[in-house]
């Protein structure tokens, strides 16, 4: 019943976002025309097809550069991107990605987004087996106060620390990390 029920989620997301790309782009409502781009990128990433979500997540990229898509960011258009581009193993781009969105986030004060491009950084390095990377990307946001990360990225954070830590030979430190994350998902992160 649940796969069912999801299917029927996912495609009327699909039909809602295409048709949500159709009406931005003939009203020329740039951000309208990012956000539902970025939904549907996801969609199709979820949904296994990784090779469309790449093609819409360089559109989503480019028309999210365009001056009239500004405000497009709180839609957070790059860290969809990025993570496309990691499941893609395309970990340059993920980084390009988290690196413009981080920008916009820091140029504009949406402090709220910055830890998720951090994650989402320290995820592309951990992807690309960089570790020492993604722990020095990662500590920080694992240490962030509470109120700051409205998404659970310091769960994300948590999580890679302790991989990292279990793949370098340190399961006490993993077990630390994970007993972290334990906790701050016990509270509804």
């Amino acid at each position: 019943e649940f796969r069912r029920v999801l299917f029927r989620s996912q495609a009327g997301a699909r039909t809602e976002a295409e048709q949500a790309i159709i009406e931005a782009a003939t009203v020329g409502d740039g951000v309208g025309e990012v956000a539902a781009r970025s939904v549907l990128c996801w969609l199709y990433l979820v949904t296994g097809d990784p090779a469309a979500a790449r093609t819409l997540a360089v559109e989503v990229e480019r028309l999210a550069g365009r001056a009239d898509a500004a405000p497009a960011h709180v839609y957070q258009p790059w860290l969809s991107a990025a993570l496309v581009h990691i499941e893609n193993d395309d970990f340059a781009a993920a980084e390009r990605a988290v690196e413009r969105g981080r920008a916009i986030a820091e140029r504009v004060g949406a402090a709220w987004a910055v830890a998720g491009y951090d994650g989402m950084g320290a995820f592309a390095a951990m992807r690309a087996g960089r570790l020492d990377d993604a722990a020095a990307i990662s500590r920080p946001v694992a240490a962030i106060d509470a109120g700051v990360d409205g998404f659970g990225v310091q769960v994300w954070c948590h999580s890679f620390l302790a991989q990292i830590a279990f793949l370098q030979g340190d399961p006490a430190d993993a077990d630390v990390h994970i007993a972290a994350a334990s906790a701050l998902v016990a509270t509804g992160r």
